[in-house]
């Protein structure tokens, strides 16, 4: 179990965020309730106020965006004007951060009214219901995602993302080099975030400032993608493993026959750990290769150590049977 390891960090995202670049693959635009763009989405579910609408207002998830699809709108247009007031009331709520109407249909009066009066941010895009909602739930999955920074290398290694940890000055740069020259691939050096998502898995990244570059002492900061090629980085990978570098410790007991392994917590989940003692002469590089194909073939139900153990213990009690049969009161008996 690795310790100290910080608090993850939950990110606050505003409304007024679904209106920039990084978001433009969403398409919306603002018809309604400017004053309420400093409104907080603080989940990536999406709510259909379908049954809401129809009056059992239980069923209203106040902190979910809303999306009013074609099905929504065409129920409020037959429905007189009065009876839709009654109707939009409950969905206008100050825990509501925004709400979306796809197609670009434009909404009845009402919606826009009750969006005015409750500064309710009211957008329109073109896209139809299911792709607005894969990819406003993708989007914002990504930026609410709890997440930590670890001081660490991530790299991967013949496709299996492991995390080096260690203490500063004991190598994982080093090492992390001497594989991206072995044809591995570098996702973040010195500086790693990690994200948790829904699904119940780790993504790390480096930071952008510094995310195609490694610090080496003694070199200073050298740029893996133009000293290696495009595809000696990658911009972000799921974290499989976690290699933890330590100084060698002669009173330490290491793992030596790798039947049983050692798991940490990260994020409130739990990931594989090897840890790894570094001394002069030992091949990291090589080490670390290794363990990530050992990580395969344990995913694959293959696993070495055990292999070996189950032949000892075989090869065990066959002597042992031998043993007794061979004994003289055994013969005896037969005689």
């Amino acid at each position: 179990m690795l310790r100290h390891l910080p608090e993850p960090v939950y990110p606050a995202l505003r409304v007024q965020n679904l209106l920039s670049e990084e978001a433009g693959h969403i398409a919306l635009r603002l018809l309604e309730g400017e004053a309420g763009l400093e409104r907080e989405v603080r989940t990536h579910k999406i709510q259909k106020p379908g049954l809401v609408l129809a009056g059992y207002r239980s069923y209203l998830r106040a902190n979910r965006i809303q999306v009013f699809g074609g099905s929504e709108m065409q129920y409020l247009r037959d429905i007189t004007p009065e009876k839709r007031r009654e109707v939009l009331e409950p969905v206008f709520v100050p825990d509501v951060p925004a709400i979306v109407v796809t197609k670009d249909v434009d909404p009845t009066e009402e919606v826009r009214y009750h969006a005015r009066e409750h500064a309710l941010p009211l957008f329109a895009t073109p896209h139809s219901s299911s792709v607005l909602v894969f990819r406003l739930t993708t989007y914002l999955e990504e930026k609410l995602a709890p997440c930590i920074t670890l001081h660490g290398v991530m790299i991967e290694v013949f496709g299996v993302g492991i995390l080096i940890l260690g203490e500063s000055g004991i190598g994982k740069s080093e090492c992390a080099l001497n594989l991206v020259s072995r044809g591995h691939r570098l996702v973040g050096d010195d500086a790693v975030n990690i994200k948790r998502r829904e699904s119940g898995v780790l993504i790390a990244e480096g930071k952008d400032l510094v995310r195609q570059n490694i610090e080496l002492r003694g070199l200073g900061i050298v740029n893996v993608r133009d000293l290696f090629g495009f595809t000696a980085v990658k911009r972000r990978k799921e974290v499989d493993l976690i290699v933890n570098l330590e100084s060698w410790k002669d009173e330490t007991d290491y793992e030596r026959l790798g039947v049983e392994h050692e798991h940490t917590e990260l994020m409130g989940l739990s990931v594989p750990l090897i840890r790894v003692p570094v001394m002069p002469g030992r091949n990291l590089a090589a080490l670390i290769e290794v363990a990530a194909r050992n990580h395969i073939l344990i995913r694959q139900g293959r696993h070495p150590a055990r292999e070996v153990e189950r032949k000892v213990l075989h090869a065990i009690k066959g002597k042992a049977a031998d043993a007794a049969e061979n004994a003289p009161g055994l013969k005896r008996e037969k005689r």
